[in-house]
């Protein structure tokens, strides 16, 4: 119940944080990376390992389930892992993994260095590894920036970033919000404060984050004389605090004499956007400008765990959750940009298919028209016609063996929502 509490208080408040408090602003610990590498930021991550062109790094889980073997090969499967085995419908149009996220390969004279090694793959081909896992881009991100090389699923293990390592003091961490990474209290995941211009700071309504006495600065983090005595901890000059139990947080929020600790903004999204609240079992969740719940597609099958929703992979996988194609256009609507929209975040556009999953048989994206249609994460966005008033989600669990239609929820790592 808090989460749902805090979310509209934090959207309120934003604008009037300090706007240096940015991504690339924040000071991390000194680590050696090689000269092909750089810093960027992810609105889900904050700080990340990049390109020099400024293209996200990933990682798989796939290459650790066997020592020495890349899970991300460039074999291409045939039949899929659910189902007893099924085939794969047009399997052969079917891109392989290497296809999709590309080996991050070094350049002649960069040598490793700190946790960055170079590995040898079975053809012979040279490909950076962080922490010994061998490190790709994603055919999915098509400018600096982007990060949809996880689509939404890095909560499930597969894809992961490469974060930069970071530092916080004991008994504080980061947690997502809908407007960005908050620092919160490592065992409740409570908010963390800091005092306004209004605040008195020994109201008994709250509590200092105190560090103890071998506790050291570092980075952004600093210590500061608390006036009840004791170091207290400070980021970016602000002096942490939790509510205790009890404490009016939204009316003190509100008020402007506390307010939540941005460690990353997070962009800003797409003015078409609302936020609505469904079933207790889903949450909070985007919607249109008329409260209409947006919904994503969600495909992976074979053993290599690939997607099976993008251009070249059969259309069969989506119109069998409908009953036929044409039964999907109906239903399915993709989220029109108006000609003056611009992509946002992790919110693009894109060419999208509409009708949508017109031909069962045939391939996704073969001899079929598009419009210019909103994307998350790289997946095309849609409203549900069954839906006729904000906060339903009717389409909420409509899945198929290795498919499914899911809501877009504000909570980090459950795009989409499945059940």
């Amino acid at each position: 119940m808090r989460t749902f509490l805090i979310l509209p208080i934090v959207g309120l408040l934003l604008s009037a944080f300090n706007p240096a408090m940015a991504a690339a602003d924040i000071k991390t610990s000194a680590e050696p990376i090689p000269s092909a590498v750089f810093i960027g930021s992810s609105d889900w991550a904050g700080p990340i390992y990049t390109t020099s062109a400024g293209m996200t790094l990933y990682t798989t889980a796939m290459d650790e389930r066997k020592p020495g073997v890349f899970g991300c090969s460039g074999t291409r499967s045939e039949k899929g892992r659910r189902g007893g085995g099924f085939p794969l419908p047009r399997y052969e149009h079917r891109r392989t993994c290497i296809q999709r996220w590309l080996p991050f390969a070094p350049i002649a004279g960069v040598e490793p260095i700190g946790r960055w090694t170079i590995l040898t793959r079975p053809n012979d081909q040279k490909q950076w590894a962080f922490d010994g896992k061998p490190v790709y881009t994603s055919t999915r991100d098509k400018a600096p920036g982007d990060v949809n090389g996880t689509m939404g699923f890095a909560r499930h293990g597969v894809w992961r970033l490469v974060e930069v390592p970071r530092r916080f003091p004991r008994g504080v961490k980061v947690i997502f919000k809908v407007d960005g990474l908050m620092l919160a209290d490592e065992k409740t995941d409570r908010l963390l404060f800091s005092t306004g211009t209004k605040t008195n700071s020994g109201n008994a309504e709250w509590t200092a984050v105190f560090a103890s006495e071998l506790d050291m600065p570092f980075d952004d983090w600093d210590l500061a004389v608390h006036t009840g005595g004791g170091r207290q901890w400070t980021f970016k000059g602000m002096p942490l605090y939790r509510p205790r139990d009890g404490a009016q947080v939204s009316k003190n929020v509100a008020a402007g004499r506390w307010q939540p600790i941005v460690f990353h903004k997070a962009k800003d999204r797409p003015a078409f956007l609302t936020m609505q609240m469904t079933v207790p079992e889903v949450g909070w969740v985007y919607a249109n400008a008329r409260g209409r719940t947006l919904y994503a597609f969600s495909c992976f099958d074979g053993p290599d765990q690939l997607p099976c929703d993008e251009p070249g992979d059969a259309a069969a996988h989506r119109s069998a959750l409908c009953g036929t194609g044409e039964q999907c256009a109906r239903e399915w609507r993709p989220v029109l940009a108006a000609p003056d929209d611009a992509p946002v975040g992790y919110w693009g556009i894109d060419k999208v298919l509409d009708p949508p999953f017109a031909d069962a048989a045939g391939a996704y994206g073969e001899n079929v028209p598009t419009v210019r249609a909103w994307t998350y994460h790289g997946r095309p966005v849609y409203t549900f016609s069954g839906d006729k008033y904000p906060g339903e989600a009717l389409a909420h669990g409509m899945m198929g063996t290795s498919s499914a239609f899911g809501v877009i929820t504000l909570v980090r790592d459950r795009f989409p929502f499945r059940p």
